[in-house]
């Protein structure tokens, strides 16, 4: 997959990453075809945060669920969502399925 990464101070890239996997059963893969920086992006640009390797940037988004693990009961795949969450900060409580 591809991915926008900022890997230093006002420098950002268009970036091959490795296409995700479930990290477990209360977890579901999205396809963002949308996604937007906020202000913790914002701060790695300037400089503010330090960075011990490069981050994706884009961390509210929207997209189709592709793949959910079997303990997701409110999500199936195909269904179009919105995101706001990094994708190691625990469950996916902040996925809201059905909104346009």
């Amino acid at each position: 997959m591809r991915a926008v990464v900022i890997d230093g101070p006002g420098s950002i890239r268009v970036d091959s990453r490795p296409d995700p996997v479930l990290p477990g059963p209360d977890a579901a893969i999205v396809a963002v075809t949308a996604a937007a920086i906020c202000g913790s992006d914002l701060h790695f640009y300037d400089g503010e945060y330090p960075l011990a390797e490069p981050v994706a940037l884009g961390h509210e988004a929207v997209g189709t669920v592709v793949e959910v693990g079997a303990a997701v009961r409110t999500s199936r795949p195909a269904m179009r969502c919105w995101c706001r969450r990094w994708p190691d900060a625990g469950p996916a409580r902040a996925a809201r399925p059905g909104t346009r």
